[in-house]
């Protein structure tokens, strides 16, 4: 009796502990404040990789004051979300790991990036300071651009290509300290995602040119370099169908032996992430199925 009891006292117990764990313990709370906007309803999503929609998650009201509140005791996959505002021509894009399931942002309507403060998310305040800095130093450039179109003689031109020469190597120069500085974030992974490749300079041919098939076939080997097959949640981003379109349209060979060789070794790095493989072999079938390209039916 002693033992049932103390039983029937311990669930009881351990029932009214969970029934008070808030629901972003379980689910995600994401709390926004978006100044500038008040009395209209946000919606939460991510793009779907197929087809480049919109897919909604989820929806929020806002009150007078800008603030809303997006929660739910169910999990949120990870990936890169927007905050959709009324009107569908406006968003505030962030980053979900799925491990920082409660944290808040706050901006306003004038400049949703250089205005956005962020707390108890470190993947979101790196994002915002990336974004922040290269704002800055497209700012520069273009600042530099203007100048060039409005003094026209040689001396300024100079100094403006200078310039803009300069703010492409600062932003270079930012962007490898960054990747290296916070190597294993989410943050990190999306920004690589959506890189192309880095080609060093190519070599020199008996005529003096530099050999463009060396350099065609360098971008083309390390096209996937910067893209983590093995994360699902590069699915809720952006990236995936048009690397994959301009992959397998400008960079294969549009015959039978070269598209099957290339969609094998696809099919092969994306072996550990079952949605993303199917979509592959989804893709490249549908694509030559009914093919557009003389020749190209045998990859089907």
């Amino acid at each position: 009796m002693k033992k049932g009891l103390f039983s029937t006292i311990f669930l009881g117990v351990l029932a009214g502990l969970l029934a008070s764990v808030p629901a972003f313990a379980q689910g995600y709370r994401i709390d926004v404040t978006l100044n500038g906007l008040k009395d209209t309803t946000c919606i939460l999503g991510h793009y779907n990789y197929s087809n480049q929609q919109f897919l909604a998650k989820d929806t929020a009201r806002v009150d007078g004051r800008g603030h809303l509140v997006f929660e739910d005791s169910k999990a949120l996959p990870g990936g890169l979300y927007l905050i959709l505002l009324p009107g569908n021509r406006r968003w505030v894009e962030m980053v979900y790991s799925g491990k920082e399931t409660n944290f808040s942002l706050s901006t306003d309507t004038t400049n949703i990036v250089k205005n956005m403060m962020v707390k108890g998310s470190e993947e979101n305040r790196l994002f915002y300071e990336y974004q922040q800095q290269l704002a800055q130093i497209m700012q520069e450039a273009e600042a530099a651009s203007l100048e060039k179109k409005v003094k026209n003689d040689p001396a300024s031109t100079a100094l403006a290509d200078k310039k803009m020469q300069e703010a492409q190597q600062k932003f270079n120069s930012y962007r490898k300290k960054f990747i290296a500085d916070n190597a294993g974030t989410f943050t990190t992974k999306l920004l690589k995602a959506s890189f192309d490749p880095e080609i060093p300079e190519a070599p020199v041919l008996p005529n003096g040119r530099q050999d463009s098939t060396w350099v065609f076939n360098y971008y083309k080997a390390h096209y996937w370099d910067n893209f983590d097959f093995s994360d699902e949640r590069l699915l809720r981003a952006p990236f995936i169908k048009p690397k994959l379109e301009r992959y397998i349209k400008e960079l294969v060979v549009q015959t039978p032996d070269s598209l099957i060789k290339d969609a094998d070794a696809l099919i092969k790095k994306a072996a550990a992430n079952k949605e993303l493989k199917s979509y592959i072999v989804y893709y490249i079938t549908s694509e030559y199925e009914n093919t557009k390209v003389v020749g190209t039916e045998g990859v089907f």
